[in-house]
């Protein structure tokens, strides 16, 4: 009887100690992928701070600078109410809207409410309607998602807008269209937004492929690039030019 009781401890104690180290490794795995997730977490959060930064800097210190350089030479003019002053004070108006608008943007992207596909679309939809009825130009829009809320990351969200954002600035700079078409679409895991104009469009040979700071092609893709976007850029001497976004959701 106590030869049994001995093999039975002795059994137990050679199962134990696997079950024992098993249990060690398990731990410490979870402990490993809960650090590595808190680092990765903290590692995109710095990076979406760096983002913001570099967009307040790229979109409202130039205008800002330009405010000021305007409101002096207004203030130093003798007759303000030429049409010298006119001109000057309806771009200051212009340029401290844009500013507004710009900081508005910033304000909704990073706010936690407005992280679906369907707020980002909704949000950019009324931006282009709004500019471009202001402009005098047919905006056409055909949006088809599912029903049920897809979430997107703050990167992702972010570049997107701002991408979207630059290619309608550039329309309205140089396109001269009479109409803009904005359509988007997912099917499977994979979302494709198309923004096209009817406008004098441009040799896409003299697209840069890379340059200096700015808000425009360059700095167009280099958010794509950062954010795993598929961005593809098509223009035809009139007939118009067409910008396409494709991401994995």
């Amino acid at each position: 009887m106590d030869m049994m009781n001995g093999v039975s401890l002795s059994l137990l104690l050679f199962l134990v100690a696997p079950a024992i180290a098993i249990i060690g490794v398990i731990i410490a795995y979870f402990v490993r992928v809960h650090f590595m997730l808190r680092r990765k977490a903290e590692r995109e959060k710095l990076e979406l701070r760096e983002k913001i930064s570099r967009d307040l800097h790229d979109d409202l210190a130039s205008t800002l600078g330009s405010i000021s350089i305007y409101s002096s030479t207004l203030q130093g003019m003798k007759e303000n109410q030429g049409t010298s002053g006119a001109a000057l004070a309806s771009k200051i108006a212009d340029l401290s809207r844009s500013a507004l608008q710009s900081i508005t943007d910033i304000i909704w992207m990073t706010s936690p409410r407005n992280d679906s596909l369907q707020n980002l679309l909704s949000k950019a939809s009324a931006m282009m309607f709004d500019v471009l009825t202001d402009n005098g130009i047919r905006f056409i829009e055909q949006v088809e998602l599912p029903a049920q809320e897809i979430i997107l990351s703050d990167k992702l969200r972010h570049d997107t807008f701002l991408i979207l954002k630059e290619a309608l600035n550039n329309i309205i700079r140089h396109a001269n269209a009479s109409q803009v078409t904005f359509r988007a679409g997912c099917k499977g895991r994979h979302c494709t937004l198309h923004l096209a104009d009817n406008g004098k469009g441009f040799p896409v040979t003299e697209l840069p492929a890379s340059g200096p700071g700015g808000n425009g092609l360059v700095n167009m893709r280099r958010r794509a690039q950062e954010s795993g976007i598929d961005l593809r850029i098509q223009s035809t001497i009139d007939s118009g030019s067409r910008v396409e976004l494709s991401f994995r959701i």
